[in-house]
């Protein structure tokens, strides 16, 4: 006994935990500003205007997997290899060639418009004129991002990660109050101030990749193809992520009503307090991870078992005392109107604790270049969600919604966790020398 808890100290300190603690705090206090701008926004917006919003985030975030084909998650792959690579040419194919992508997926959305063919989830009326432009600069904001935090986080600089978020959550609450508290512009003030704040933003982003000479004219066939290999099969896996993450609300949109996905948009915010503590972790864990198992996996599987179980545990814990406070939260801070969402808050939180759970066991797969196992694992969670959504919002309208999300992540963790487990139960004789 005595020797588990000190392995499990010693899983808890050191540098990857210090990381953690990093990664948390920069995430913490980006996420401040939008936290402080729900009362705000919440007051000087309706319902259906801040659903307008809650909207353009959803759509991009479903527009993103098609864009980036997976290639982020091939360059955080070849980070690891990156002696044996031209890792420059690498990160610069695999921008042009997601950059591309976002292009031909703007035209064939510009083009079923024309043909009377997209959908406007019943909010023709409510949507401002450059409603679709600002989406695609959010994804394309998205998209470069993407490429430089991940190599931030491979290269263990969370500081340096944490003031690039900080920096762009600060811009956008700084448009956001001047155009939806000073000017009264309601929904074309918070969707521009947040398209215009993400402009910047990819720009920053671009700068980065050149001032770290990342951007280099070496194009490859033979090496976009091999990065498309390892990316493609990872769409269908993001684009289910993306489904589990936004169906509810899309749904929402479309069976309540705009004016029911604000209000549900305003708990979900309170909940994704434990999304920030699992996304932090998250984002300590998979340098960790990858250079534990470049090291030596046999050694490397029982220290990670050891250090999955620990942090479950905290999740565990953690989820418990924030599902408890986040509807007091949600009461203080956010109008009269979003009051209803207080079981939403308490809910979503549950629904991240999931999220989690499943972030320590796709690990594996990712490193084992099994990424098609995570397709079909994600999209059989994707059904599992958009059902269950269907159904419970009939039933219960916004608790339905977050319900829903409960059991979509609940399924995502399951069907990965069964595919990592052969991982996971790796070297148990080792397990069982070091625990006599």
């Amino acid at each position: 006994m005595i020797t588990q808890l000190r392995n499990l100290l010693s899983i808890a300190s050191g540098r990857n935990a210090r990381s953690t603690m990093f990664y948390l705090g920069g995430n913490v206090l980006a996420a401040v500003f939008p936290l402080l701008l729900l009362p705000v926004l919440t007051r000087h917006l309706t319902a259906a205007e801040y659903g307008v919003y809650a909207l353009a985030l959803v759509l991009a975030q479903s527009i993103f997997p098609l864009a980036s084909l997976g290639l982020v998650n091939a360059v955080t792959r070849d980070f690891v290899d990156q002696r044996k690579l031209d890792f420059p040419r690498v990160v610069s194919i695999s921008l042009f060639v997601s950059t591309a992508s976002l292009l031909i997926v703007v035209v064939l959305i510009e083009a079923a418009r024309m043909l009377g063919i997209a959908s406007s989830l019943g909010a023709d009326e409510e949507l401002p004129d450059f409603f679709l432009l600002a989406v695609y600069v959010m994804v394309a904001s998205q998209n470069v991002m993407a490429f430089v935090l991940s190599i931030l986080q491979m290269n263990e600089r969370p500081i340096a990660y944490g003031l690039l978020r900080l920096g762009s959550q600060l811009f956008f609450a700084g448009l956001a109050l001047l155009f939806v508290v000073a000017w009264q512009s309601g929904t074309p003030g918070v969707v521009g101030g947040k398209a215009l704040a993400d402009a910047a933003t990819l720009v920053i982003g671009l700068i980065i990749l050149a001032n770290g000479r990342l951007l280099v004219p070496r194009w490859n066939t033979s090496e976009a193809w091999r990065l498309l290999k390892y990316g493609l099969p990872l769409v269908p896996h993001m684009f289910s992520v993306s489904l589990i993450a936004v169906v509810d609300r899309l749904l929402l949109a479309e069976i309540v009503g705009v004016s029911a996905t604000g209000v549900y948009m305003a708990g979900f915010q309170i909940g994704m307090v434990m999304w920030l503590i699992v996304n932090s972790t998250n984002q300590a864990w998979v340098p960790w991870f990858y250079k534990a198992m470049a090291a030596g996996a046999d050694s490397a599987v029982p220290r990670i078992r050891r250090a999955i179980l620990t942090v479950g545990g905290a999740y565990v814990a953690i989820a418990i005392c924030l599902s408890a406070l986040a509807p007091y939260a949600l009461l203080l801070l956010s109008g009269p109107e979003f009051h209803g969402a207080a079981p939403v808050a308490a809910l979503v939180v549950i629904a991240f604790l999931f999220q989690g759970f499943y972030g320590l066991f796709n690990s594996f797969l990712y490193y084992a270049k099994r990424t098609g196992i995570l397709s079909v694992a994600s999209a059989i969670a994707v059904v599992v969600n958009a059902v269950s959504c269907y159904v419970l919002i009939h039933s219960f309208g916004i608790t339905g919604a977050a319900l829903g999300t409960i059991l979509g992540y609940f399924a995502s963790f399951v069907f990965v966790a069964w595919f990592a487990k052969p991982y996971f139960v790796r070297s148990q004789s080792t397990v069982d020398d070091e625990a006599t």
